[in-house]
């Protein structure tokens, strides 16, 4: 029989190189501690939750990138929700929380705009000056466009299906 501790994790720190991709031979960048949980019962090391955010984290450093961590601290130092900070951005209304919740990382144009709102470069008043202002007259609500309308080949090809399975006309 099988001593219980034998089933224990016990978690370590290894120490891990961090390099970054060049044109031809990684170049090394840090040095990192990473904790690692080893589990007797199955004779393998994992790296904990910790361990893969402690990586996430330095190679976003050194890719200018942001992490989810880096875009939850950026938005809350700017008083703003997921939805504002998406919509300031231009971007869809669940984007923000997406990057927050998933790890997926904002493009590389997005992370230039975000370090240019951590740096105090440009700020989010000056953002969502940007957005288009329309009009009553510009918006046509009541007008309804038809297949027939010689205008509909240019709205149909302005169409953009969401998740919702709802549809939404751009304006170009």
């Amino acid at each position: 029989m099988k001593s219980k501790t034998n089933n224990r994790a016990r978690t370590v720190s290894y120490k891990v190189e961090v390099l970054f991709p060049d044109s031809g031979k990684p170049e090394f960048v840090e040095e990192i501690k990473v904790p690692v949980t080893f589990v007797s019962a199955f004779g393998e090391d994992e790296i904990t939750s910790e361990g893969w955010d402690l990586i996430e984290q330095t190679k976003a450093k050194y890719l200018r990138r942001f992490s989810a961590k880096d875009v939850k601290e950026l938005r809350e130092a700017l008083g703003l929700s997921g939805v504002e900070m998406s919509r300031a951005l231009g971007l869809g209304d669940k984007t923000v929380a997406r990057w927050e919740s998933s790890g997926e990382w904002p493009s590389r144009s997005i992370c230039a705009l975000l370090n240019a709102l951590r740096d105090g470069r440009i700020d989010i008043e000056y953002l969502n000056s940007l957005k288009p202002t329309r009009t009553p007259s510009q918006t046509r609500q009541d007008e309804t466009i038809s297949s027939g309308d010689h205008r509909w080949e240019s709205y149909k090809n302005n169409i953009i299906n969401f998740e919702n399975n709802e549809a939404e006309v751009l304006a170009c």
